[in-house]
């Protein structure tokens, strides 16, 4: 797999979060702050990386993300800055305004969390 920014890279990397298969696919708690939202959720995140298109998609699998009115999918449109432990994605949304996402990677799966773990 080939990583086209260097924030999502390195965070790609510093945590360890490719699969033997190349694949990244993890679970996350998001926060999420806009003008008129705060909210944290537990999801699946994926990313995928589009060589022909030299940019990198960030996925939020969580269908709680959609029914809030947060972006799913996130792309080149946004400012992706790696903050350490989290991957930081600032963007703006018709219905939200600016916003604030972070990206923390758990070291547990959602349903272990879920269920109390």
């Amino acid at each position: 797999m080939k990583i086209m920014t260097t924030p999502t890279a390195n965070f790609i990397s510093d945590l360890k979060l490719e699969r033997n298969d190349g694949a990244v696919s993890f679970d996350a708690l998001i926060k999420f702050t806009s003008e008129h939202k705060k909210i944290e959720l537990l999801t699946e995140v994926q990313i995928i990386s589009t060589v022909a298109r030299e940019r990198d998609v960030i996925c939020l699998l969580n269908p709680e993300i959609v029914a809030n009115k947060i972006p799913a999918i996130l792309n080149s449109d946004t400012t992706i800055v790696y903050e350490g432990e989290a991957l930081c994605v600032t963007g703006y949304s018709e219905e939200l305004g600016l916003y604030n996402l972070k990206i923390f990677p758990q070291p547990i799966s959602v349903e272990s969390w879920e269920n109390g773990y």
